[in-house]
């Protein structure tokens, strides 16, 4: 797969995470606590899979 993107350059630095990227340290710093808050949440309510073999992330 290629993926090629492009962008204006803007005034931030950007700060790179795992899985996400943000305009400052403490914006990252908070936005990865939120995903590790998620991936607790979805592996404490096990397996959800549905008969139909749908998967429902919250609800």
């Amino acid at each position: 797969m290629l993926v090629v993107g492009s962008a204006v350059p803007h005034p931030y630095d950007l700060h790179l995470g795992y899985y996400s990227v943000h305009t400052s340290e403490q914006a990252l710093i908070k936005g990865e606590q939120r995903i590790r808050e998620l991936e607790r949440q979805l592996s404490d309510a096990g397996d959800r899979r549905s008969p139909s073999g749908t998967v429902p992330i919250f609800g």
